[in-house]
Order: structure tokens, then sequence, then C-alpha cells
């Protein structure tokens, strides 16, 4: 699960490559929609506070209630988080959201650095 603030960018569908900030400013219902179908899209409740603030972002009550659920979720994950792991071993799946060699294939931030030079279109061409 990523979490976005209202720097950060959409890297996946139709908004790939926007601000949130800028999406939510004009397309709440877009955001409400990535907060309650997508998995992947965290937001925490300060930045939700600097949307409604700075851009008017309307939060849907159903917004609210996945936000905490995902919330918890991440509580109870990292009740389990084994601290010995290593952090530079662990694979994350955050940068190269929508492209199709992570999303459909499963190569992980990592794989794509290392093996497609960050290029994760380069994936097509793979013999």
């Amino acid at each position: 699960m990523k979490t976005y603030n209202q720097n950060s960018l959409i890297r996946f569908r139709k908004y790939n490559g926007c601000i949130l900030e800028d999406v939510a400013k004009s397309y709440s219902n877009y955001i409400n929609w990535c907060i309650i179908n997508l998995d992947h899209f965290y937001i925490t409740a300060e930045t939700l506070e600097i949307l409604k603030t700075n851009s008017g972002f309307i939060v849907s009550e159903e917004s609210c209630h996945a936000i905490e659920q995902k919330r918890l979720e991440m509580l109870d994950n990292s009740d389990s988080y084994d601290y010995d792991f290593e952090y530079s071993d662990r694979r994350t799946y955050d940068e190269y959201n929508g492209s199709y060699a992570q999303d459909q294939m499963g190569w992980s931030d990592q794989d794509i650095n290392d093996v497609f030079g960050g290029d994760a279109d380069a994936y097509w061409n793979i013999d």
C-alpha cells in the first residue's frame, strides 16, 4: 500500500503523471473512487485535511470509512513485521503502479530499476 500526500504523483490510470492535489481540485470524485476501490491507494487524515483546505476536496463518507479501514489494516500488519528483515531487501511496488510490468507481471520497483533501467515499458522488449 502506498501512502499518498498532496504532492504525490499519481502513477496509474487516467491521471498518470498528475499531482494528487491538482486532481483533487477538479476531480474529487476520482480521488474518492481511488480511496474506496484501490487497495494500494492510502491517504492519511492529515493529507485529507490539507486537500480539503487547499483544494476544496470533498471527501465522501464511504472514503472516510475506507481510509480508516486501511489505517487499521496497516496497524495490524505492522504487528507481524519482522524487524530483523533488512530494509534494503524489501520489495516495493509503489513507484511503477499502473505499468503492465508491475500490475500484471508482478515485477517490483527494484526489479524494474535493475533489469529495465527504470523504464517499465521496456518490459515488452524481453524475448
